[in-house]
């Protein structure tokens, strides 16, 4: 599914519908009492997305088809994904469950209901990022496309074409500690010249990095640089898309 910005016809997001949501009347049932968007994934803290609650959204009843593996009829695991907005770059960011702490177990059922409910952190200046974020600048007149060991990376409305004059914002796990997690792997893809591969970059939690796309002799060239941590989110706005 994708969702286009009305205000802006060149922005759009691009959704996945998790393959178990039933059509049935068998529900699990979700609160969001935390003031971030909350992702929520099945199977492990970076699963795929079954639903998106806005902050505040309480008992949301989520159609689910029984997880059954073999003869057996087994819960599901469920991890949170809390997101927010920028307001001063309109950038979103996310930080997920670290692991088994944050993990909640439930069976569809026709009816019980017993919601899970996710606060988010209490004190968000104790928050730790898992990911770091390339924001790409395409200063070049043809399209660009960032790839990761040969697989195409996907910008955070999951958008993978930055085209000319366009900055997308990509988000990179970053597990090493504050080292920074290496990435030997990375190239960018262009319409019509070879494909230009990126120096190691070491991505460290919580930090933006900058890559810079431009022409040299009729060929591309970058520039890349460390630009800052995220460090404040005390005076993030929460937003959901476009509202409020």
């Amino acid at each position: 599914m994708v969702v286009y910005d009305l205000n802006d016809p060149h922005s759009k997001t691009h959704l996945n519908i998790f393959g178990g949501v039933s059509e049935g009347n068998e529900f699990i049932w979700v609160s969001n009492k935390s003031k971030f968007v909350l992702e929520l994934r099945v199977g492990t803290p970076n699963g795929e997305k079954l639903a998106t609650l806005a902050p505040s959204q309480v008992n949301k009843a989520i159609p689910l088809v029984q997880n059954r593996q073999g003869n057996a009829t087994m819960p599901y695991e469920f991890y949170p994904t809390y997101v927010y907005i920028d307001p001063k770059t309109n950038e979103q960011r996310s930080f997920s469950s670290k692991g088994q702490e944050e993990r909640w177990r439930r069976m569809p059922s026709a009816t019980v209901v017993n919601p899970m409910e996710f606060t988010g952190p209490s004190d968000t200046s104790s928050i730790s990022y898992l990911v770091g974020f390339l924001r790409i600048s395409n200063q070049t007149n043809q399209s660009a496309n960032p790839r990761n060991g040969g697989t195409w990376m996907f910008d955070q409305k999951g958008i993978p074409l930055i085209e000319g004059g366009q900055i997308l914002t990509f988000e990179l796990p970053s597990l090493s500690g504050a080292a920074g997690q290496p990435y030997t792997g990375l190239s960018i893809e262009f319409d019509r010249w070879p494909e230009m591969p990126i120096r190691r970059i070491d991505i460290k939690p919580g930090v933006v990095y900058d890559l810079l796309i431009t022409t040299k002799d009729g060929r591309p060239a970058y520039d890349y640089r460390e630009t800052a941590p995220k460090d404040y989110l005390d005076d993030m706005k929460i937003s959901l898309f476009l509202g409020d």
